[in-house]
């Protein structure tokens, strides 16, 4: 796979030239299964390091912050991302808010809480209040072409923010860097991105999202 860096006005995401497998997987491992194969049946989970959860909404600058009992955050220098579910680990892959800032195409967050994802979230919160004017991601599965294609896309989303704006729109249903922008003039503490509806994959049921940025 060749990679190399792509720059999207100010967001560096690292972006490989995406290929189609040209064989079947020794092992078909939910989101990375090949066409025509059977799911695996399911390994005892793979014991994971503990992480904190936030299951309690609180209250800042008099919005009520979302929270689900699902939820699993990361701590990310002084900020947190928060995710409403995680698909569980399965076959040594997990899909949890990490993966949204590790850089890596290879890896996503991928829930598990709704079909098709409708419903589901992230969130990014702050310790003090500032201004964010855009989310840059990665929609989809960027793994490769062949994984892209098969498992859903994100397509309407809701944009919600601590001074109570929001904003309602669609993410095209391709690979590589896009671009929200954020109108809120307010100085923020948090920001949720949830999935109104899906670009459905040609195989399965799972929406993903591999990397996120704020600005």
């Amino acid at each position: 796979m060749r990679k190399g860096f792509v720059r999207v006005r100010g967001f560096a995401v690292l972006v490989a030239v995406m290929f189609v497998g040209s064989g079947a997987s020794a092992a078909c491992r939910f989101l990375e299964c090949a066409p025509g194969e059977e799911r695996t049946p399911s390994l005892p989970p793979i014991p994971q390091p503990a992480i904190p959860t936030y299951a309690r909404p609180s209250v800042r600058d008099g919005v009520t912050m979302p929270a689900s009992p699902t939820q699993i955050c990361t701590g990310v220098g002084d900020m947190s991302y928060c995710v409403s579910s995680v698909l569980p680990p399965q076959h040594g892959f997990t899909y949890g808010p990490e993966k949204l800032l590790d850089g890596r195409l290879e890896t996503a967050w991928s829930p598990e809480g709704s079909v098709d994802g409708i419903g589901e979230w992230l969130l990014v919160k702050f310790p003090a209040p500032r201004a964010v004017r855009a989310i840059n991601l990665l929609n989809g599965y960027h793994k490769n072409q062949s994984i892209f294609s098969r498992n859903s896309r994100v397509r309407g989303f809701v944009i919600r923010t601590s001074s109570g704006w929001s904003k309602i729109g669609e993410l095209n249903d391709e690979a590589g860097p896009q671009r929200i922008s954020i109108d809120d003039p307010s100085q923020i503490v948090w920001l949720q991105l949830a999935i109104r509806s899906v670009y459905s994959g040609s195989q399965y049921r799972d929406v993903a999202i591999t990397e996120l940025r704020l600005e």
